[in-house]
């Protein structure tokens, strides 16, 4: 059956767009014989591959032509506008590219198309797409305001319940010795008893103690403000992080209040058992001091502020089922002989 050749022509020298621009170009079409066409269609796509799957995402189609094509050549002016979606990337998990592909719906034969690849990046007023903004929605209030008051858990029940059990076996043991010749065979059975009974009692007690520290951390400090100046920044852009807290009773001793701005890729794939294995890598981190080892007297408020510059070329937020670019800041502080202050933001780049 009579067929044709696409070829596509794009408009520039480069092929380089931003979110919302308009690419312009030509499909040119040659019929070596008259052909009935049941649409010449042009649209753009990316896609989305790592080393086991692949995954992809197309636009509306544009209909460029109907009708029957005679011999010859023919041209077809088209524009698209950049819809929202992922930059691309090439990274070392996975990659994502931009394409302006062409087909031709031709009866009883097989359908020609043709494709150009296209560099998205980043536009300066871009809109964060619908899927990352859900994906983040969790995580879109700069301002955290943690409450440290202290509850009793179940968890201080358990350990309280294990350590009661464990040095009673303890206590049975010298019990049994003291009043049981020693070498009495007897004796085996409460010797190990309490044996398992200092094992078993003496790990809940060590975690109880830590708890209990913990405890003690949240009754002094009561609430803790973490903020974001933002949570959706461009790359180049400056991003302000803050730690803020007044201690009730006491003073408290303060590490030093680090800050870490780090982004990662990940994928996931299904193995051949059907199960899912994950990879991660990191591609960029940066750690900044807020404050250096101080103390803080009660009843005065404290806050401890440094700002992130992002790199001017900063992967964006990258958002997906089976893959995706995170970004993400960490700030932890350790309280001498106490604990630690931890909390984990989302941030969006794009």
């Amino acid at each position: 059956m009579a067929s044709c050749t696409l070829r596509l022509e794009l408009d520039g020298t480069d092929n380089t767009y931003a979110r919302g621009d308009t690419v312009r170009g030509i499909v040119h079409v040659s019929v070596p014989s008259g052909i009935l066409c049941n649409g010449l269609y042009v649209r753009m796509q990316w896609h989305a591959e790592h080393r086991v799957e692949s995954s992809s995402g197309r636009t509306d189609s544009e209909r460029l032509f109907f009708g029957r094509w005679e011999p010859g050549e023919h041209a077809y002016p088209f524009s698209i506008v950049v819809p929202q979606g992922p930059a691309s990337y090439r990274g070392e998990l996975f990659r994502i590219t931009w394409t302006v592909r062409a087909d031709a719906v031709l009866p009883m034969t097989l359908d020609p198309s043709t494709s150009c690849e296209v560099e998205i990046v980043r536009g300066t007023a871009s809109v964060a797409p619908d899927e990352l903004q859900k994906a983040l929605s969790r995580d879109r209030d700069s301002n955290i305001r943690v409450e440290s008051e202290p509850r009793i858990s179940w968890l201080s029940a358990v350990l309280v319940v294990l350590v009661l059990i464990g040095f009673g076996c303890v206590a049975y043991t010298l019990v049994q010795c003291f009043t049981v010749r020693w070498f009495n065979g007897e004796l085996i059975l409460p010797i190990f008893l309490g044996f398992m009974g200092a094992i078993f009692g003496g790990i809940p007690l060590a975690m109880l103690i830590i708890h209990h520290r913990q405890y003690e951390l949240a009754k002094n400090l009561g609430w803790v403000d973490y903020v974001l100046s933002t949570t959706c920044v461009a790359p180049g852009g400056d991003v302000e992080c803050k730690v803020a807290f007044t201690p009730k009773h006491r003073a408290v001793k303060v590490g030093p209040i680090r800050a870490t701005l780090h982004a990662h890729e990940r994928v996931s794939a299904r193995r051949h058992d059907d199960e899912y294995r994950g990879e991660s890598n990191l591609v960029h981190k940066t750690v900044l001091t807020l404050c250096e080892a101080q103390t803080v007297e009660a009843g005065t408020a404290f806050s401890a502020v440094g700002t992130f510059k992002l790199p001017e070329d900063a992967p964006c937020t990258i958002s997906a089922k089976n893959h995706g670019l995170d970004w993400e800041v960490l700030i932890d502080a350790e309280i001498a002989e106490k604990g630690f202050l931890r909390a984990r933001r989302g941030l969006l780049v794009g």
